[in-house]
């Protein structure tokens, strides 16, 4: 009996994985909150100011109420730690060939060459000076190196990328197409159905709100928080170094065909970063040095029992699991979330089995070793077995689509935006 199935054989709800973290410069050093869109420094932050404090228990849990409580801030939330560890599991290696996904990939060259000519003449505005050879050349570039598929996507294999984008079989966009297989398993609300499509799905969650006949949820069935406690914030003003070239107030620059040209009606040096550029009141990033920073993580072991319940095969049930946890073990152990937020783990992670009526939980021996040998051993078993969908060769087969005229048009236009309006971007 593997791991897996000693887990989903036990009565219990939830397994949990709870870690203290902190900076890998020192626990005192300010780090870079996620932000959020809002006007007040708590919704731009997530913070809560009465939020109580937990520290580790003797098993290493965070479950030792402290009595105290304090302001918290959000270092990571559910949805981007969700998306952090489904590229992370996806992109590994050894799994990647064994994990049903669907996959989109660049146009045909004659598209790629349409759809640039497409958005020069609908940007032709504000594309003035860029309809050159070069920059033809360049968008062609950024299109024919570009993929992605439904483990790296926001919402899995129902995202607009995935439904707009054309597949080969009918050469239309695979929502557009209601009598195809593809469009059937894609509204399908069968978990054995969307097992053989994208896994991940069933694991991380998702909503098909539009598009359908019947619209259907499924919720996650793992989340995992990261956040700051006893957090005080710091405000991060800047100032270019003495050093930089000197640039008087009064002179006046603009942008034309992509270069920067002195004009009479432009706009200041500091715009296009030049001369000594001090933050505005108000506008200054924040950072939070933290007493402590905490990483916990549940996974809804009810949600991978009522699955086979539902139909899907054992040896399905035991890969979502699997997946879930290598892919938290693997998510965590790259903690380098953005400038200024490089975390590393201060306590010894640990796994438990929550138990009913009680608030500690079961101390639970995972080895990512054991857990990956037991996830393969279960997608190769559901492969053989015809659960997952088989090439001639007996290899998995994933799913792959073509990015549409429209999809792609619109980031090149999005592009030459970006490229027009330079002058904005070099103040951000």
């Amino acid at each position: 009996m593997s791991i897996l199935d000693r887990i989903l054989e036990t009565d219990s709800p939830a397994l949990v994985r709870h870690c203290k973290l902190e900076s890998t410069g020192g626990p005192a050093l300010p780090v870079a909150a996620a932000v959020y869109s809002g006007t007040t420094l708590e919704q731009r932050y997530r913070i809560c100011e009465r939020a109580p404090i937990f520290d580790l228990d003797d098993e290493g849990f965070l479950y030792r109420d402290t009595g105290r409580i304090g302001r918290s801030v959000v270092i990571s939330s559910v949805a981007a730690e969700a998306t952090r560890a489904e590229a992370a599991i996806y992109l590994d290696p050894e799994m990647h060939a064994w994990l049903p996904g669907i996959e989109v990939h660049a146009p045909s060259d004659e598209t790629l060459a349409s759809v640039v000519k497409g958005a020069f003449q609908s940007r032709k505005n504000d594309a003035k000076g860029l309809d050159t050879p070069e920059v033809h050349a360049a968008l062609k570039e950024i299109l024919a190196t570009w993929r992605t598929s439904s483990w790296e996507t926001a919402h899995r294999h129902v995202d607009a990328v995935i439904r707009y984008s054309v597949d080969p079989e009918t050469g239309r966009q695979a929502i557009a197409t209601p009598g195809s297989d593809l469009y059937r398993q894609l509204v399908s609300s069968d978990p054995a159905t969307i097992a053989r499509l994208s896994l991940n799905s069933l694991i991380w969650g998702y909503w098909l709100a539009s598009g359908a006949a019947v619209t259907h949820r499924r919720p996650r069935s793992i989340s995992t928080h990261i956040t700051g406690f006893d957090a005080e914030p710091v405000y991060v003003h800047a100032t270019k170094a003495a050093g930089a070239l000197p640039a008087s107030s009064n002179s006046k620059l603009a942008m034309e065909s992509g270069e920067l040209v002195t004009a009479s009606k432009g706009k200041k040096p500091s715009v296009y970063g030049l001369g000594s550029v001090i933050s505005a009141e108000g506008t200054s990033p924040v950072h939070f040095v933290c007493g402590s920073i905490v990483q916990q993580t549940s996974v809804a072991l009810t949600d991978f029992r009522a699955l086979g319940r539902q139909g899907m095969a054992p040896e399905l049930v035991r890969a979502c699991l699997g997946v879930a946890i290598m892919a938290t073990e693997q998510a965590a152990s790259d903690l380098h979330l953005r400038s200024e937020c490089d975390l590393l783990e201060v306590s010894t992670p640990v796994w438990g089995l929550r138990r009913r009526g009680e608030r500690k939980s079961e101390p639970l021996e995972v080895t990512l070793s054991e857990v990956r040998a037991a996830t393969l051993a279960a997608l190769q078993s559901a492969l053989k077995q015809g659960h997952l969908p088989a090439d001639r060769q007996g290899h998995l087969q994933k799913t792959t689509l073509c990015l549409s005229e429209p999809l792609a048009q619109v980031t090149l236009e999005a592009r030459l935006e970006a490229m027009a309006k330079g002058d904005k971007g070099a103040s951000e």
